[in-house]
């Protein structure tokens, strides 16, 4: 059941509709709060959406069980921008070097 709700959300984030993507990741969380994949997406998914305090507290989750994710640095790192802390965010491991290599 979770994978079906996680496959839904993408769908729903692919197709504009990222509040809607939001539950389908809040489900797959309940059935599976260690899911790192629905976490990754539900903090992007609320960065998006400007809900960068949430996003923080997904990131942050991730992060003290795997501190190497890449996707959790960077999602962690547009959260703090998001924030207006901006220093924090480059003194992230990594993410100033992949911030030159997206601009």
């Amino acid at each position: 059941m979770g994978n079906v709700a996680l496959d839904a959300a993408r769908i729903l984030g692919d197709a504009g509709r990222p509040e809607k993507a939001l539950e389908c990741y809040n489900i797959t969380l309940m059935l599976d709060p260690a899911n790192v994949e629905a976490l990754v997406f539900k903090g992007t998914t609320l960065t998006e959406l400007q809900h960068y305090d949430e996003a923080l507290e997904c990131f942050d989750k991730i992060l003290k069980h795997a501190p190497d994710l890449e996707e959790a640095v960077l999602g962690k790192g547009f959260a703090l921008l998001g924030l207006g802390r901006v220093e924090e965010a480059l003194k992230l491991p990594g993410f100033a070097a992949r911030l030159r290599e997206l601009a």
